[in-house]
């Protein structure tokens, strides 16, 4: 749900399109109608947008940019919408160590500092790990499903450097 009481949804669109990409954020009224683009429609990355969360006291949302046929697993990454609906530009890249599954780097894109170890990093990309489930804390702080060994676990994502194990 959004501050104006709009629901953010993930939408699958491929009639007349490319089947595995375009799977981006739509917004509606709760009783169905009022349908809109939110974020990505014309765009080739991130391939699908999913779990997106309303950030407190903002008009911002976060995301798990992922890939088409599988979990909702990921890289994070926050939309401004108010700086467009398409391409990098809106997107802020919050988990940088981690790949865009299926898809390269949406041109344009702003980056958060790498809070992690350059080998950590490196590490956590050749293994293809991936992020989840979002929960905004503040437009800083965030809650998310992360990798862990060879497990996930419950982190502190501090957009201003830092990843904090909490489970």
């Amino acid at each position: 749900m959004l501050p104006d009481g709009l629901i953010v949804y993930t939408r699958w669109d491929y009639v007349n399109r490319h089947d595995t990409i375009f799977q981006s954020l739509w917004v509606t009224r709760p009783d169905g109608t009022a349908v809109a683009h939110y974020y990505g429609n014309n765009s080739r990355s991130p391939c699908l947008i999913g779990e997106a969360r309303s950030i407190p006291g903002t008009h911002k949302t976060v995301a798990t940019a992922a890939a088409h046929h599988g979990q909702t697993l990921g890289t994070l990454i926050v939309i401004d919408p108010r700086k467009g609906q398409d391409d990098g530009e809106p997107l802020t890249w919050i988990t940088p160590e981690l790949k865009f599954p299926e898809s390269g780097i949406p041109k344009g894109i702003t980056t958060t500092a790498n809070p992690l170890p350059e080998n950590a990093a490196v590490s956590s990309a050749r293994k293809g790990a991936r992020a989840a489930t979002p929960w905004p804390l503040s437009e800083d702080l965030f809650l998310a499903a992360y990798p862990h060994g060879g497990e996930q676990a419950i982190y502190l994502i501090d957009t201003l450097g830092g990843r904090e194990l909490i489970y």
